[in-house]
């Protein structure tokens, strides 16, 4: 019951969100014009780039299962990887995408702690490259980005949550090397889990060139998916300097994956038109379709997921098939 109700909050934040946003005739008006003169090759050149870091996301995946032993062929790692693309992106509630891999690579009698750490690794590739990505760009224009007051604020709101990250981050690899759970009483509930989740941590630091390729692959999942936004806002004919728009995609981004709402949905677009409109007066109707368009030519490679999905329960249930290491 407790998610179901945190699901229409989540629906209603967002429906709410946008109809406030579209609220004036004057902006649907203008919302009309700038779709009529949007330049499609910019847009194609998004779709292009948002495909592009999808695969990057399942060869990262596939890393971290091949250095916890798990083989998958290539073929299967992609339609995998489409399958949970489509559960990320289009249905809402009902299982994630890490959930999908994990359920999948359990249902194939690999060890559970193994499939929870794959997809495990696979996020923390991404909270360490999101750390160097966002730092980069925004410290790099940073006085860009406090000429607005308002955005000034949401800034430094987002240098203290990557400050918290990063030491979480240090602290739990810490503990992992340290072998601190080695300590934990024997009776704890869950200590084998702990002392596998542990060894697994370790294994990420000893094997640190797959470590590193992931975190890379991680950062030009982020480049691109900025990208696929800054297309669409090309598109709409805003030229904002491509340093600039990547520095103020950190904080939507951010801020926009917070669970008050679905997908981001709604908070993506209001923020778009804070920063754009404060830093370089973007009008809100061109504000509302960059942050619509990019999100969804993102989604929609999730609908490559429809074809891959008649697959997914034959593969579960097939043996595995055995991979050359």
């Amino acid at each position: 019951m407790k998610k179901k109700l945190l699901l229409l909050l989540q629906i209603l934040v967002s429906i709410g969100l946008l109809v406030w946003l579209f609220r004036r005739d004057d902006l649907r008006s203008q919302v009309a014009q700038v779709l009529r003169e949007a330049d499609p090759a910019w847009l194609i050149g998004g779709f292009l780039a948002a495909g592009v870091g999808n695969f990057v996301g399942i060869w990262r995946w596939g890393i971290f299962v091949k250095m916890l032993h798990i083989r998958l062929p290539p073929w299967d790692l992609i339609r995998i990887g489409l399958v949970g693309l489509l559960f990320n992106n289009f249905l809402i509630g009902v299982v994630g995408g890490d959930a999908v891999k994990v359920l999948w690579l359990v249902a194939r009698k690999e060890k559970k702690s193994a499939a929870l750490l794959s997809v495990a690794m696979d996020r923390m590739s991404g909270v360490i490259a999101l750390i160097v990505v966002s730092l980069s760009f925004m410290l790099w224009r940073l006085d860009w980005l406090q000429q607005s007051a308002t955005v000034s604020r949401l800034v430094h709101f987002i240098f203290g949550y990557l400050a918290i990250l990063l030491f979480l981050l240090i602290f739990s690899f810490g503990i992992a090397w340290n072998k601190f759970t080695d300590w934990l009483p024997a009776r704890l509930p869950g200590r084998a889990h702990l002392l596998a989740f542990s060894a697994s941590y370790r294994l990420f630091l000893v094997q640190w060139p797959r470590t590193l390729l992931g975190v890379a692959l991680s950062g030009v999942g982020f480049l691109t998916y900025f990208f696929t936004f800054y297309c669409a806002a090309r598109s709409f004919g805003v030229a904002v300097p491509l340093s600039n728009f990547f520095a103020i995609m950190p904080t939507i981004d951010l801020i926009a994956s917070l669970p008050v709402s679905i997908g981001g949905f709604g908070v993506r677009e209001h923020l778009f038109t804070v920063l754009l409109g404060e830093l370089a007066a973007v009008p809100p109707a061109q504000a509302v379709l960059i942050s619509l368009a990019g999100a969804l030519l993102t989604m929609v490679w999730g609908l490559g997921g429809l074809l891959a999905f008649p697959t997914y329960k034959r593969l579960r249930e097939a043996p595995p098939t055995p991979v050359l290491p």
